[in-house]
């Protein structure tokens, strides 16, 4: 029979790209950190407390007897006395409490959610939420006052803040990615972000956008618990350290 010469090998595949580390929130203010007390819970457990129709009942509320969980006065509180959330003594600064004033400054889309708003009530009042509807976006101020000051502005020498669950949509829907973006109005924050999150802006006072990276790699299961989470779940997250910051958005 003829002889044939071998078949050459298949070409080898192109190399992947680079992988950028992410970056790292820097060293540690441990002084600063230490001069700021966060509550454990930013929601209470309040088995009595009662929303306006269509919300009803919840067991979750922000925390303290001053609170308001009325955002532009959306809900889910409608009878509350102003149209902000307002997490009272949520922190204190060298042992004085100060308490977190959220306003929005857009109009506020919750969507089909509202009534969720304030404390996720599926996770024992541990997470905050803020719902966002589909296709629609809002902006909100968030600012560290002194009640007993009139809330004038408490500027907090440094603390953390992390965001969990971008999701993106399944493969057969429309493609659409959870985005926030962080700006610092005062200080500054450096941050850390998981491995598949976009990070779009350089600029902590112009405004960093945070996404996620595909655009149909579908939700990931929502954490119980902060400080333990999957690697699927850590990979969609973002934590930031701020320094001398009393208002961001």
């Amino acid at each position: 029979p003829p002889a044939f010469p071998p078949s050459p090998p298949p070409p080898s595949p192109p190399p992947l790209p680079p992988t950028s580390p992410s970056p790292s929130v820097g060293p540690l203010p441990c002084e600063q950190l230490m001069r700021v007390d966060m509550n454990g819970k930013m929601c209470e457990l309040r088995p009595d407390v009662v929303y306006p129709p269509p919300c009803s009942r919840t067991r979750y509320k922000p925390r303290g007897p001053s609170s308001i969980n009325n955002l532009g006065g959306v809900g889910p509180q409608t009878d509350a006395s102003s149209r902000v959330i307002r997490f009272q003594s949520l922190g204190s600064l060298d042992g004085v409490p100060f308490d977190l004033l959220i306003t929005n400054t857009t109009p506020v889309y919750y969507g089909l959610e509202t009534c969720l708003a304030g404390c996720d009530d599926k996770n024992d009042g541990v997470f905050v939420e803020m719902p966002v509807q589909a296709n629609r976006e809002y902006s909100v101020s968030m600012r560290f006052v002194d009640p007993d000051s009139g809330d004038s502005d408490v500027t907090l020498p440094a603390f953390f803040m992390s965001m969990f669950d971008f999701d993106s949509s399944p493969s057969y829907s429309i493609g659409n990615r959870e985005r926030i973006t962080v700006r610092a109005d005062t200080g500054s924050f450096t941050f850390t972000a998981g491995d598949e999150i976009d990070v779009v802006g350089a600029n902590p006072n112009v405004g960093i956008t945070f996404q996620n990276a595909y655009s149909f790699s579908g939700p990931v299961p929502s954490p119980n618990k902060g400080l333990d989470l999957t690697a699927e779940q850590l990979a969609v997250s973002v934590t930031m350290l701020f320094q001398n910051v009393s208002v961001m958005s």
